[in-house]
């Protein structure tokens, strides 16, 4: 917010300012005639006047900004005398526009700069009237009253420009802002007795004006020659004060051993965006590595203080690429170059650097030249020490968790192997956690992977190496681990893990699966290792996830399972190897099914029957997961119809959305399912996760209420352990929510008992159906029923069935009784 208040605060003050002078035109204040017996000017030749002297002007910049001072007084000295108040300020605005749009000025700062200048003269014009009623030439209270004017108008002008440099940048300090007031004073003297003279001159004819242009080219020349030679004073003090900045090794605060003080003199005092020191490697003698730069910055915009880094051959060529930078001056001794200094690109009214620039920038090289041959700065190359120590913690460590990197990994686990003791590896992978950077943003992401990395830490030795491999994949080198210890590791892990994570305004519990394999014994290489490690990981997310698995002999290798799948599955589908299998769900209070929900099954030919987190992720990867789902939701549809048929009962059925069916055509699939089987509408729910429906609600809305207006129910599956804000599920059109397993584990608990109660009061307030599932214990449905669950599914009752077996669980049901809470 305040970036965006500093960027609309100059056009709110030129806003002001324009609406001050628009109440200065109106008013009685300027209507004054010209002096007496003083030749008239007419408007055109006072706007060109006014137009021409703006063009002859001398800036003296203060950071971003330039106060401007030239002719324009002359001018105005002129025109305070021979033209009326309103017609003076009304040539003013337009004459400095006309030479400003020359200028080509920005139309932020053109706007403010004509609203300056006019202001200045509408106040300046009252004051000369009131000093003098009746202004003549030869009067000394006439030249007294314009010299107050001319005054008048240099400390408004002055006054406008300090407070829109305060607004975009900070007040200048006192001693500056002393020196631009003086300049600008000396020159209100100067053009007054200028101007009256001119005017003078201008009345006794035409040939006494044209003697005098020497002496008013001489004096606007001495004037020039003042703000230059006070320029040239103000670049021989920043290299007296370099000098002695570096000589002493910079201010308490200033890490890089007083060069970034210098940089920051020389970019303020030149008006550069940035300032930039390279130093090349034969000035560090190889102390940052082979072939390597330092590169320190200063810019304007920065927010860390500058510190050196490392910088290749390449990012430094790209630097001196002519017009990357407006300055470069080469840094050298008798035969060597120890770097460069650049400079820019330049910021204020003038877009090219003078040669008095170039000087200064070149002078400042030779002394920083010196300063590094001569060695002057132990606390820089102290500082170079320490970069070399950082840049190679940094080439075997991951940037954002502090944990070793894959290179790391890598050196650590050769260790391990390379004794004649046992060695372990520990691979985890995060579940879901792409969820957390779409739905919390990447920032929440990295501070998620920083508590991972941080609870490794805990968990592991000093001698063990945890690693981050990449993304959410992270890895535990132990040495000397027997395959029992790396399994208790491993479970200590998943403990740690699990704690609940407070990113933001989000508490996230996040899971993790993880797999282990150990040498004991057996001679194994580094890959065969890890793969193994992989296999059991593998496994864990074939399982549901959340959870650990050490390797043993049997289990399919990872890196064949989710590639020998992907190959097969375009024959499976074409084949119709994906079945449905049904889960029932149970009233509670009548102990009667009122419902089915259709699990996917992969019928393998050699594997067998093939749980979803088998092939679910293969088939994603493959793009075969929207076949797959079409094949399940029409032959659910087509099985729930037969078994209406056949027992006569008014079954509901349940199918899940994956994120693939979530487009266009999912109305159109629904429809024609709906159609060809015969199903009711009202029989079907489709069910959407919390994470995939919360991640684009407004999208996910739209495509859900299409699909509802086939007359079809949605429910929201996985609920609660997603990480997006309850109060965006107002925008859902769901009518059903579903507690997952986890949730459905710790509700025995009071922190679970809470969490229940607040779902469905949640739920009630909504006016949603609320089911449980993942039933397995006796005391998890007691703990549900206390809480005022009234629908369940689980393998308390039935795990999932395939039509075969469906149809016996069905004719048995009436004698099905739904275990009660035991009182």
């Amino acid at each position: 917010m305040s970036g965006v208040r500093t960027r609309l605060a100059v056009p709110a003050l030129v806003v002001a300012m324009l609406g001050a002078l628009g109440a200065l035109l109106v008013s009685p204040l300027l209507d004054v005639p010209a002096a007496a017996g003083v030749p008239h000017l007419p408007w055109p030749a006072l706007v060109v006047a006014l137009a021409l002297a703006e063009v002859i002007v001398v800036h003296v910049e203060i950071r971003r900004e330039a106060h401007t001072f030239g002719a324009g007084e002359l001018a105005l000295a002129v025109g305070l005398l021979a033209a009326g108040g309103r017609e003076l300020v009304t040539a003013e605005a337009v004459g400095v526009l006309l030479a400003l749009l020359w200028r080509r000025q920005t139309l932020v700062k053109l706007a403010f700069n004509v609203a300056q200048y006019a202001l200045s003269v509408a106040c300046a014009v009252p004051v000369v009237h009131a000093l003098a009623p009746a202004p003549r030439l030869l009067d000394a209270a006439t030249a007294l009253a314009v010299l107050a004017g001319l005054l008048v108008a240099s400390s408004v002008g002055f006054v406008l420009i300090t407070a829109a440099i305060g607004l975009v940048d900070r007040v200048p300090p006192l001693r500056e802002n002393l020196d631009v007031l003086v300049i600008g004073y000396a020159g209100a003297a100067a053009n007054a007795g200028l101007g009256l003279s001119l005017l003078l001159l201008a009345s006794e004819g035409p040939l006494a004006l044209l003697c005098a242009a020497p002496a008013v080219a001489a004096a606007l020349a001495s004037y020039r020659a003042y703000v230059h030679a006070r320029q040239r004073r103000e670049h021989l003090a920043l290299l007296l004060a370099a000098t002695q900045t570096l000589q002493r090794g910079g201010d308490d605060g200033d890490t890089s051993g007083g060069w970034s003080t210098v940089l920051a003199a020389l970019q303020e005092r030149v008006h550069a965006e940035r300032a930039t020191l390279l130093v090349a490697p034969a000035a560090t003698g190889g102390s940052a590595g082979e072939g390597t730069w330092l590169r320190l910055d200063v810019a304007t915009d920065a927010e860390a203080r500058p510190r050196f880094r490392g910088a290749s051959a390449a990012e430094v060529e790209a630097l001196l690429v002519p017009g990357a930078s407006a300055l470069v001056a080469a840094i050298r001794d008798e035969d060597r170059l120890l770097g460069h200094l650049l400079v820019g690109p330049r910021l204020g009214p003038q877009p090219r650097y003078a040669e008095s620039d170039r000087t200064l920038v070149e002078a400042l090289a030779n002394q920083v030249g010196g300063a590094l041959e001569t060695g002057r700065l132990e606390q820089a190359l102290a500082q170079i020490t320490a970069l070399q120590q950082r840049m190679a913690h940094e080439a075997t460590h991951d940037g954002l968790t502090g944990l070793a990197n894959r290179t790391r990994f890598t050196t650590a686990l050769e260790e391990a192997l390379a004794g004649p003791g046992p060695a372990a590896v520990v691979l985890v992978d995060l579940d879901d956690f792409k969820a957390v950077n779409d739905q919390l943003g990447h920032a929440a992401g990295d501070e998620l992977l920083r508590a991972v990395a941080d609870r490794l830490r805990e968990v592991v030795r000093a001698e063990d190496t945890p690693a981050r491999l990449g993304g959410d994949e992270f890895a535990v080198v132990l040495p000397d681990c027997s395959a029992a210890r790396s399994a208790e590791v491993a479970a200590r892990l998943v403990e740690a893990l699990a704690a609940p994570v407070q990113l933001g305004a989000t508490r996230v519990a996040p899971r993790a699966s993880i797999g282990t394999a150990a040498r004991d014994g057996e001679p194994l290489d580094l890959d065969e290792l890890v793969r193994r490690a992989d296999v059991a990981l593998y496994q864990v997310k074939r399982n549901g996830k959340a959870g650990h698995q050490s390797w043993r002999p049997g289990l399919r290798m990872a890196g064949e399972g989710p590639a020998l799948l992907s190959s097969v599955l375009p024959a499976a589908v074409a084949d119709g190897e994906f079945v449905c299998h049904y889960q029932p769900l149970v009233d509670l209070e009548t102990g009667a099914s009122f419902g089915l929900e259709a699990l996917v099954r992969w019928q393998h030919p050699q594997q067998g029957l093939l749980l979803p987190a088998a092939f679910l992720g293969a088939a994603e990867d493959s793009g075969l997961i929207r076949q797959i789902g079409e094949q399940v939701l029409r032959a659910a549809c087509r099985e729930v119809v037969r078994l209406q048929a056949q027992d006569g009962r008014d079954h509901r059925l349940h199918v899940n959305i994956s994120p693939a069916q979530m487009d266009a055509g999912l109305p159109h699939l629904v429809a024609l399912a709906l159609h060809e089987s015969g199903l009711a509408p009202d029989r079907l729910v489709l069910e959407v996760t919390e994470g995939l429906a919360l991640s684009r609600p407004e999208e996910a809305a739209e495509l859900m209420r299409a699909v509802g207006e086939l007359g079809v129910t949605w429910a929201l599956d996985d609920f609660g352990t997603g990480y997006a804000a309850l109060d965006r599920l107002v925008d859902l059109p769901v009518s059903l929510l579903k507690i997952p397993r986890q949730l459905v584990r710790g509700v025995a608990t009071p922190r679970g008992a809470r969490l229940l109660s607040g779902t469905l009061a949640l739920a009630r307030e909504m006016g949603l159906e609320v089911v449980a599932e993942g039933v397995e214990q006796q005391q998890e449905l007691d703990a549900l029923l206390a809480g005022g669950i009234t629908r369940a599914q689980g393998h308390l009752w039935s795990t999932a069935l395939d039509p075969v077996a469906l149809g016996p669980w069905l004719r048995s049901e009436p004698r099905l009784q739904v275990p009660r809470p035991r009182r």
